[in-house]
């Protein structure tokens, strides 16, 4: 019997299992069905991730791409950032992220980023075309307080709430509507019409300890 260090964010699988060694068949050794463990970031914590290290950062999941070290950068200040190509191309029409389980949110909790659209003819960063969002293009912050079952938007980013720009902008929006209950972020994205890439960075969720804390 060892220790499992269940310290990081996520959710674990657990199997407790008898072995024989008279007995080859290994499919009867579990006696107990699988277990799944969610470590949740506690409260007090801050959530930042600015995608600098190369490759998918740990906890998130979803379809989108991460810089690997090589240019270009799609983050801020040409760094290391989150994105994705929407276009036409069937598969290419939407897009997921879905961040790691928060503690207890509190009333003063908040989440921002920032975020760029450009198109992917000629992308560069800084600099490139900005892309005029159509009907059907939408990015959306969405939220779940029940585990992931369902969500609700928070904030969506689409041809009525985007400022036409190819630089990035700065999203803040509270979540203390949501306090005493545990969250899973997740970002969402439509196609509608084009060909763009939607860069996301520096994703920075607080938790921070009640006053009398």
């Amino acid at each position: 019997m060892g220790n499992a260090d269940l310290s990081a964010a996520g959710t674990y699988t657990i199997t407790a299992k008898t072995i024989y060694p008279s007995d080859p068949n290994n499919a009867n050794d579990s006696f107990l069905p699988a277990v799944n463990v969610t470590t949740v970031l506690p409260q007090g914590f801050t959530y930042l991730q600015d995608f600098n290290i190369p490759g998918a950062p740990p906890g998130i999941t979803g379809n989108m791409s991460y810089n690997t070290g090589f240019a270009p950068f799609h983050g801020t200040a040409s760094s290391g950032g989150m994105f994705y190509n929407l276009w036409t191309n069937l598969p290419n029409r939407r897009f997921t992220a879905t961040l790691p389980k928060l503690g207890n949110l509190n009333v003063v909790s908040e989440i921002s980023f920032d975020y760029r659209i450009v198109n992917a003819a000629g992308y560069a960063n800084p600099g490139g075309t900005a892309t005029t969002l159509g009907t059907g293009d939408s990015i959306n912050v969405m939220i779940s307080t029940d585990c992931g079952a369902s969500f609700v938007t928070l904030f969506a980013i689409n041809n009525f709430t985007h400022l036409t720009a190819n630089t990035f902008k700065n999203i803040l929006l509270p979540l203390g509507s949501f306090a005493g209950k545990t969250a899973i972020i997740k970002f969402e994205g439509y196609w509608g019409a084009g060909n763009y890439f939607v860069d996301i960075d520096n994703i920075n969720i607080t938790i921070p300890l009640p006053d009398d804390a």
